[in-house]
């Protein structure tokens, strides 16, 4: 495996936000002793901050495990040290106060099970440890899951995940609007400022090999051990969990399929109590407070809030640690964008929910299946020297112009972008679950990549992003003139009212979110020349190209 191939596996793991919340003031009720340590097996020293109530002799922990400096997230030890909860804040093997060496991930696990033992030994324990985390601090803590270690009694998990293989490469197409910045600011011992930085000049540049960001290690020891790493995360036994865990997670986060992925097989193996609370969010929105998604206002039942999610973990975690714990059913309590509206379900997607297919025809979806036998099409020119721009969707937070909801008129004027739309729906329609396309595509190209974006179309003819997919066509997989390709949209709750409809965009770029495909069957990453294909979209009996979306019946 090439270094860059393991530069983007890796990637997905410096996920966590980029935030630094002012300590709260210390109350007379709670201690802090800082710059406490543990020495692991190896003789590494890592380093932590211990918030505990200075009015009790035993608590239970809560433990954080960061690489992003444990004097950032001051205020979560303030806050669980309130509640009576004593807190250990680590910074990770390699990075700010800890000795080591930093490879993203390498360590976490056994690491984070040395410093359970520590902590189990330790006079002022009551024998329960919850873990939290955001992001990498959630992957940190949901890795241990499958451990069983007796001190382990909860996770509550924000945007964390177990297998991250789909955040950084999405079915085979590099995405390099989280990546690269993240591998810039965070794949170090310290964080480096992007200030001065022409990222546009970066994604832009051929070959990307040349200005992708370095890992400097000091031996190949993590290049060596990456397949045995990746493997045992992508097999992860989640039937071994006994850890009751609460999922968070938002409809534009990215980090969403991987983290409902877990939720779904740990809530269909584990022995333990899983729920899942799905916002309308971004990533790390509850900490920005930030009520746009886009260009789109939340509600007020829909905004995203930092007390409110203290709130959650609190509550979790006086329920699993300090109360009878006592096994309940799983549960997912989901948000429906543009109803505006919580709902729940204990399975995804919920039970009430079935198959709706709209079929591509000319420049509509209908529902009528195709009974035309031609070989109907419509086709464009996929030219990466001018690739469609991203707008809107799940991406990385510190872009925020890209996020979220956006108007997507000028993405649809685009001669490389093609529309289909139902007619306005006669009544409104909810639909909650997992959404894909599937296109029957030929090209020119030696390899290529198709996107699909799907759309609500308001009563005022404005289209508004809502979910989108690429899939990335690798050589070998075109020995046909035409081929099969099925996109996976993702998941989402949302409702088109009457008198609005549905819009599928199907092109092949969505940059800078994912590097352009050079067309020619060289690697992305190492292609120096990018040339034009000519993509072609067929819809008839025999190539039956529809969108798929999970309808809610009443």
């Amino acid at each position: 495996m090439t270094r860059i191939s393991y530069v983007c596996k890796v990637s997905c793991f410096f996920l966590a936000g980029l935030f630094l919340f002012k300590p709260a003031q210390s109350q007379s009720l709670i201690e802090v002793l800082k710059g406490q340590s543990i020495i692991l097996q190896d003789g590494t020293t890592l380093y932590h901050d211990f918030y505990k109530p200075s009015n009790k002799e035993t608590f239970p922990i809560i433990l954080i495990r960061t690489p992003y400096q444990k004097e950032g997230i001051e205020l979560f030890g303030n806050f669980f040290a309130e509640e009576g909860f004593g807190v250990v804040i680590q910074d990770v093997r390699g990075k700010y106060s800890s000795k080591g060496m930093f490879i993203p991930f390498f360590k976490e696990y056994e690491d984070g099970l040395q410093t359970l033992d520590w902590i189990q030994k330790q006079t002022w324990f009551d024998g329960n440890v919850g873990m939290w985390g955001s992001s990498y601090l959630g992957f940190s803590a949901m890795i241990l899951s499958k451990s069983n270690h007796p001190a382990l009694k909860s996770i509550f998990n924000l945007s964390g995940w177990i297998d991250g293989t789909e955040i950084s490469e999405t079915d085979g197409a590099f995405h390099q609007l989280l990546v690269i910045p993240w591998l810039l600011f965070e794949g170090q011992k310290t964080r480096k400022s992007l200030k001065g930085m022409d990222l546009d000049e970066i994604f832009l540049h051929t070959p990307l090999v040349d200005v992708m960001p370095d890992i400097e290690f000091k031996d190949n020891d993590g290049l060596h051990k990456l397949e045995e790493i990746t493997r045992m995360y992508q097999n992860y036994p989640h039937e071994q969990s006994a850890v009751p865990t609460m999922h968070v997670n938002g409809w534009f986060d990215f980090t969403l399929k991987a983290s409902l992925n877990d939720y779904q097989m740990l809530a269909s193996k584990a022995s333990s109590t899983q729920k899942m609370i799905l916002g309308p969010w971004y990533h790390n929105q509850l900490y920005h407070e930030n009520p746009m998604l886009g260009d789109y206002e939340l509600p007020e039942n829909g905004e995203a809030n930092m007390q409110w999610m203290l709130d959650e973990a609190k509550d979790w975690f006086k329920n699993t640690l300090i109360d009878s714990y006592k096994t309940e059913p799983n549960l997912i309590r989901y948000y429906v964008l543009f109803k505006d509206t919580w709902n729940e379900t204990e399975i995804w997607p919920p039970k009430n929910s079935v198959e709706a297919n709209y079929y591509l025809s000319d420049n509509n979806l209908t529902e009528n299946t195709p009974t035309n036998s031609n070989s109907i099409f419509r086709g464009f020119t996929f030219d990466p020297h001018n690739p469609v721009p991203t707008t809107g969707g799940a991406n990385f937070h510190t872009f925020l112009e890209k996020m979220g909801i956006r108007d997507q008129q000028d993405v649809e004027s685009r001669e490389d972008v093609l529309t289909f739309s139902t007619d306005p729906f006669s009544t409104d329609k909810t639909f909650a679950g997992n959404h894909s396309v599937t296109l029957y595509v030929s090209t020119t190209g030696i390899g290529t990549d198709f996107t699909a974006k799907l759309t609500k179309v308001d009563s005022a003819g404005v289209s508004w992003n809502l979910l989108d997919a690429i899939t990335r066509i690798e050589p070998g997989a075109l020995k046909l003139p035409v081929v099969k390709v099925t996109l996976n949209l993702g998941d989402m709750a949302f409702q088109i009212k009457k008198g609005e409809s549905i819009r599928l965009q199907v092109s092949s770029s969505n940059f800078p979110k994912y590097n352009r495909n050079p067309n020619s069957g060289v690697e992305s990453i190492l292609a120096k020349e990018l040339k034009p294909a000519q993509q072609r979209i067929y819809f008839s009996n025999q190539y039956p190209s529809h969108i798929k979306l999970s309808l809610l019946q009443n």
